[in-house]
């Protein structure tokens, strides 16, 4: 296995990137082909049980096309409610690194936890298998529009009370 091509320590590094969290099939199968017209990478944050094990085509078709799969736990529960267990959290990282390995044949470096929500827990054991832990700093709220001018008009700090987010793509 590998990591990422053109991988940085994101612990040395301050990155800015274009993140999703959902895949690049259903609603947004035509995103891959913008990417690349475009020239632009991208990571996209999958949930293991909803793509990788649901829909592994679209997620071979990002990689191969250069782009990052990351991991955001197997079955997309909150890690950090009602209390986080290690164990559970680490076998949500663990199969969902795995699984995106053998799909991809990279391993994923960055992780972004479900709605953003993070503890000391998921910190430590994200850590054990090589994961960075990655939050969004910005969202379009995209989730209950299907308009991208809507979108576009209204990204908002990921720091308000309201931190869920991400692409309807699902």
């Amino acid at each position: 296995m590998t990591t990422a091509p053109g991988a940085v320590d994101r612990r040395e590094v301050t990155c800015v990137a274009l993140t999703f969290g959902a895949g690049a099939g259903g609603r947004c199968a035509r995103l891959p082909d913008a990417l690349k017209e475009e020239r632009v990478p991208a990571t996209f944050f999958l949930p293991g049980r909803r793509h990788i094990e649901r829909c592994p085509e679209p997620v071979r078709r990002t990689a191969g096309e250069g782009h990052e799969v990351a991991d955001r736990t197997w079955t997309h529960r909150r890690p950090t409610e009602p209390e986080p267990e290690p164990d559970g959290t680490r076998e949500e990282l663990e199969r969902t690194t795995e699984e995106t390995a053998r799909l991809t044949g990279r391993r994923p470096a960055p992780m972004r936890p479900p709605r953003g929500r993070t503890d000391d827990t998921l910190h430590r054991v994200g850590r054990e298998p090589g994961l960075s832990e990655v939050l969004r700093s910005a969202t379009a709220k995209d989730r209950a529009t299907t308009g991208s001018a809507t979108a576009r008009r209204r990204p908002s700090p990921a720091s308000s009370p309201d931190r869920r987010g991400g692409a309807a793509c699902t």
